[in-house]
């Protein structure tokens, strides 16, 4: 048993006008945050079947419809365009938001884009008025297994921009790999009967560039996507939003280029000074820190970037108590010290990315401060 199209429209007028506005504009971002949607209707205009293709040198057999109708793509599209909609009356939205979540394709789509982001989607789904849906779907262990991967991707990207703050997708994609065996098992992500049979957002055969671009791109709220594909923390908002003014204002001067040309000049030159690039290129001569899986998971926190505790921690603090006791007199001496590091040498506590040479020179100082002056020990510090 679960709820009717009129149960769901009924609960849904319960809410204010701008109330019910907020849950439209929340739908909006979850159902144009699946990608599988937008692969089928743009399958006639801006064919993103054979990019998969190619990226995962598989093929793809089943066809667009056994993801979405054709008739189910208009109910996606009439809710699409009463969300846009400047003044829509609050009867309006709730018919079609009702009538979005009564189409069982379209009702999983949603969910599947939420669990991206959010960890329980029961309870996303009772704001709507439909808890008794969403149990129904919970049972189906195609969409359990579809969810999961789709969290699992979230996991991983919050857990990535936090610890790296910038990072390209194929390495991500990488990184991804490197710690989940997701080939191990590639069945009960489809179905052989029923609506939205295939899928190729939320099944691990078709992980790639395109898919991970549209799909953590678009879902993810707490990390932001370039048109180059570098996968960043949000703190980065402000660039990303002022890039393309820029590019359009250089584009402007090179008209003689083709965009081909232009774009792979911009990112190499004018682009390249962007902070996030900025940081990514440094990053690229010390490697990339790996630490285990559940530490790793760990970084998904944004608050988890602590100095006590890692190993990096506890090896430099055998390095203190072996070589440098003296000049700690006090347990809590050395504390003090690991969180002063900590501070200057992350953009922890800051209201912007600190620039790399004053923070070179700030954690040399500190260091220098408590008596530490052996090169060696002073670059590993560092």
């Amino acid at each position: 048993m679960k709820e009717t199209k009129e149960q769901i429209k009924n609960f849904l007028l319960h809410y204010k006008a701008d109330e019910l506005k907020i849950m439209m504009e929340l739908a909006e971002y979850c159902i144009l945050g699946n990608p599988d949607f937008d692969f089928v209707k743009t399958f006639t205009s801006d064919n993103a079947f054979p990019i998969i293709e190619d990226q995962t040198k598989k093929t793809i057999k089943f066809s667009p419809e056994s993801i979405i109708t054709m008739e189910e793509l208009e109910i996606y599209d009439r809710f699409l365009a009463c969300a846009e909609k400047k003044r829509a009356t609050k009867a309006e939205r709730s018919e079609t938001l009702a009538e979005l979540l009564d189409c069982d394709v379209l009702f999983e789509g949603v969910c599947l884009a939420a669990a991206v982001a959010i960890e329980d989607v029961n309870l996303l789904m009772e704001e709507y008025g439909c808890p008794l849906k969403y149990a129904d779907l919970e049972k189906d262990s195609v969409y359990r297994k579809r969810r999961d991967y789709a969290a699992l991707l979230g996991r991983y990207a919050r857990a990535a921009v936090n610890l790296y703050g910038s990072i390209l997708l194929p390495e991500f994609k990488e990184i991804l790999c490197y710690y989940e065996n997701l080939n191990k098992n590639l069945t009960g992500y489809t179905r052989r009967s029923g609506s939205y049979k295939n899928t190729l957002a939320f099944s691990p055969e078709w992980l790639c560039y395109c898919v991970l671009q549209s799909l953590i791109g678009n879902c993810n709220p707490n990390t932001l996507m370039t048109l180059d594909g570098f996968l960043l923390h949000d703190c980065f908002l402000d660039d990303v939003i002022a890039e393309p003014k820029k590019i359009v204002e250089i584009r402007k001067k090179e008209k003689n280029l083709s965009d081909d040309e232009f774009f792979e000049r911009y990112f190499f030159e004018e682009g390249a000074d962007v902070s996030f690039r900025a940081l990514y290129e440094e990053a690229l001569d010390h490697g990339r820190y790996l630490p285990n899986k559940q530490e790793f998971l760990k970084y998904e926190d944004p608050d988890y970037m602590r100095p006590e505790g890692t190993p990096e921690d506890l090896n430099l603090r055998s390095l203190i108590q072996k070589k440098y006791k003296k000049n700690f007199t006090l347990n809590s001496d050395v504390e003090d010290f690991m969180w002063e590091l900590f501070y200057e040498a992350t953009e922890w506590g800051k209201s912007k990315i600190p620039d790399t040479k004053e923070t070179l020179s700030s954690v040399m100082n500190l260091i220098l401060s408590y008596g530490i002056d052996d090169d060696d020990d002073i670059n590993m510090f560092i």
